[in-house]
């Protein structure tokens, strides 16, 4: 789902929020996807439901960015995420994201 040109870049919250809205309106899927720009930045941010994983991909106009990737506990990390925490908590405690610059 593409968001378009927005403000600003959004949060951990809104994009998780977001993203779970999406999987509520089309269960089933193995990829949910929601990008857009904001403040010369392209931002992708997905759920992979059969990797388990979630990947966020932000990249200036230069094309250098980050990729920043979480494994397991998808879809709890999302809830946690849009009710005010980060994508680091799961139910086994924190776990920190692989994060990479390119």
């Amino acid at each position: 789902m593409s968001l378009g040109e927005v403000p600003s870049v959004l949060s951990q919250g809104e994009e998780a929020t977001l993203l779970l809205s999406l999987v509520t309106r089309e269960p089933g899927k193995n990829l949910y996807e929601i990008s857009y720009q904001a403040d010369g930045n392209r931002v992708t941010f997905a759920y992979d439901a059969a990797g388990d994983t979630l990947e966020r991909d932000q990249r200036g106009a230069d094309g250098h960015g980050e990729k920043t990737q979480w494994t397991g506990s998808s879809v709890d990390r999302l809830q946690e995420a849009a009710s005010g925490a980060t994508l680091s908590y799961t139910p086994d405690g924190l776990v920190d994201p692989q994060t990479s610059s390119f």
